[in-house]
């Protein structure tokens, strides 16, 4: 046959270029259960969060605000930026300056980069740079490195929660992407569950090993800033050491580039090889070491492809909660249930009020506004103050399954990253999975004979197999 006479009739797009596998993460990520999953993960962290802020305010150590009329900053907000923060006087009867809560705090920075990261991610394919999603991200971690420094207790606390809730909902998310995306089995939320419990402690350990340069550098620092303080000897002996803290400094360099681009593998190594933190935690410094520009270009597309994702959920959230606000108070103001006022303001308007269509913020960094409008606008009285919390419940409730939705596609991207990755380097198939099979239930004499062990390993038998 001559090759005049082939006809090209389908092109596997998988095998031509691999990381199209990137793209499937939105199909795997927006299962209800993974979404639940992330989301009771997310009110978890925010509910301990909150209590936390309550205390720390409650004992004096919560973070300094300034007047209202400078935008209700505090000093988190002057760190992040740069400038010198000078904490306002106290008012007539105040002990002390206005505190917010530290979480409070750094959730405001945080939701300003993850805005900034999301809206400039989403605008590389028109034309947009890299330049806004890397500030975006020293933002965040600006005001994290804050937050661990200024309140390291508290960051301690939170952080060991929130590692522990991420590290169970991920590991179940993992789970179940995993085999679905590699021989299409799909189990239940209660059998992923399971296997994240029994994997809980090995992700928790792999991500606390990516800690363990920085604390460990922390220590040095410290011990050679109380030795520099030391009145003439102390000048001598930080000249000598400063070689170690460049040695150190390199070091916390790798350890960085590690973590970022590597600690999004710990989940998807331990979800598809069932292996241990120290297996997790070398496959990923391993693949970051060997592939580093193919990890790099990984997390670009996927960073990008989760950007216009979650652009769509977003506005799709905003929508509903755009519709479902317009439709009650139009209502009210066709019945004549208004203020009487030239915006004709109805009471939901004063519990719940969304922007108008002009000035809703479609792209996410574009406006300060957030997307879900304003709470508590008042002014309300007693029972409207009680409909504005139950209001309010239901609009963060929307909020959380856009950031859970976010929380199950970054998931899904790192398994499918990993599987690219494991491919290319252990030059490993895709559908090889540690899987275990399921047990059946012997009913008969045969089917005894069968699953003794003089039998022999049969289909129905508890040993894990791997496919392949």
């Amino acid at each position: 046959m001559s090759l005049r006479n082939l006809e090209l009739r389908e092109i596997v797009w998988s095998e031509a270029f691999p990381f199209v596998r990137l793209f499937r993460s939105f199909h795997l990520a927006k299962r209800p259960t993974r979404v639940f999953v992330a989301l009771i993960a997310i009110l978890a962290v925010y509910l301990s969060a909150r209590a936390l802020d309550g205390l720390w305010v409650a004992v004096g150590g919560g973070v300094t605000r300034v007047a209202a009329d400078r935008g209700a900053m505090n000093e988190l907000d002057f760190a992040v930026m740069g400038q010198t923060f000078t904490p306002p006087a106290s008012a007539p009867g105040q002990s002390r300056p206005p505190q917010t809560g530290p979480f409070a705090a750094w959730y405001r920075a945080a939701e300003r980069g993850s805005n900034q990261i999301i809206g400039a991610a989403a605008g590389v394919p028109l034309g947009g740079s890299l330049g806004p999603v890397l500030a975006g991200v020293s933002q965040k971690l600006s005001a994290t490195a804050w937050l661990a420094s200024h309140r390291p207790i508290y960051s301690l606390i939170l952080g060991l929660i929130s590692l522990a809730a991420f590290s169970l909902a991920c590991l179940t998310i993992a789970r179940q992407a995993a085999l679905e995306a590699t021989i299409d089995e799909h189990i239940s939320i209660g059998q992923a569950l399971d296997f994240a419990k029994e994997k809980w402690p090995q992700g928790m350990l792999a991500m606390v090993f990516f800690a363990l340069p920085f604390v460990a550098a922390g220590l040095v620092f410290f011990v050679l800033s109380l030795l520099g303080a030391i009145p003439y000897f102390g000048e001598f002996i930080l000249g000598v050491a400063f070689p170690l803290m460049l040695v150190i400094g390199f070091v916390l360099a790798l350890a960085v580039i590690a973590a970022l681009l590597g600690g999004g593998l710990v989940w998807p190594t331990l979800a598809i090889e069932a292996s241990d933190h120290f297996d997790a935690v070398s496959r990923a410094c391993s693949y970051v070491g060997r592939r580093t520009w193919s990890v790099a270009f990984y997390l670009v597309a996927l960073l990008v492809y989760s950007g216009i994702c979650l652009v769509f959920v977003r506005v799709a959230a905003m929508l509903t909660l755009k519709l479902a606000h317009g439709g009650i108070a139009g209502s009210l103001r066709m019945i004549g249930i208004h203020d009487g006022g030239e915006a004709r303001l109805t009471k939901l308007d004063h519990m719940w009020r969304m922007p108008d269509w002009a000035s809703l913020p479609w792209i996410p960094g574009a406006s300060d506004a957030p997307f879900y409008g304003d709470l508590f606008v008042g002014p309300l009285a007693r029972w409207e103050t009680v409909g504005a919390y139950l209001l309010c419940a239901s609009v963060f409730l929307i909020v959380g399954i856009v950031a859970a939705f976010g929380v199950s596609l970054w998931t899904c991207g790192g398994v499918q990253m990993y599987l690219l990755l494991r491919r290319d380097v252990d030059r490993t198939d895709y559908d090889e999975i540690f899987f275990e099979e399921p047990r059946t239930q012997a009913t008969g004499p045969l089917d005894k004979m069968a699953a003794s062990p003089a039998a022999g390993p049969t289909s129905g038998t508890s040993l894990p197999v791997v496919r392949g």
